[in-house]
């Protein structure tokens, strides 16, 4: 189809003014959302981040305590063959739950991951 000069309707002034501003408010919002979802993303990354800091401190937190308490006398449970008691905490690892609980792994003790000497190793 060859076409001519753009045969272009003329629009009515207030027809074009209306057409002006709807176009306006689209691109406003259009570009107020995108505005919006950066700063949230922003807040979500911050947040996310604040988090992780806040949880890396009780961790420590609470690493420290049990450190503490584990080197409190553990409370002096015997087992009842031998009488003493680390065979009671032996007897407790084999079957998967330590004095400082744990998922009861053989070799290692009671759920810790790597030994720690001889102070604090059962955790």
């Amino acid at each position: 189809r060859a076409v001519h000069g753009r045969r272009r309707r003329r629009v009515s002034r207030r027809r074009a003014r209306a057409r002006d501003t709807r176009v306006e408010s689209a691109h406003h919002a259009r570009a107020h959302q995108r505005l919006v979802r950066a700063e949230r993303s922003v807040c979500r990354v911050r947040e996310a981040f604040v988090v992780r800091v806040v949880a890396a401190r009780c961790a420590r937190h609470r690493r420290e305590r049990a450190v503490r308490v584990s080197e409190r006398a553990r409370p002096q449970r015997r087992d009842r063959c031998h009488g003493n008691v680390e065979s009671h905490e032996r007897v407790l690892r084999e079957r998967g739950r330590g004095v400082r609980g744990g998922d009861g792994g053989g070799a290692r003790g009671s759920g810790e991951r790597q030994s720690r000497g001889r102070r604090g190793a059962r955790r």
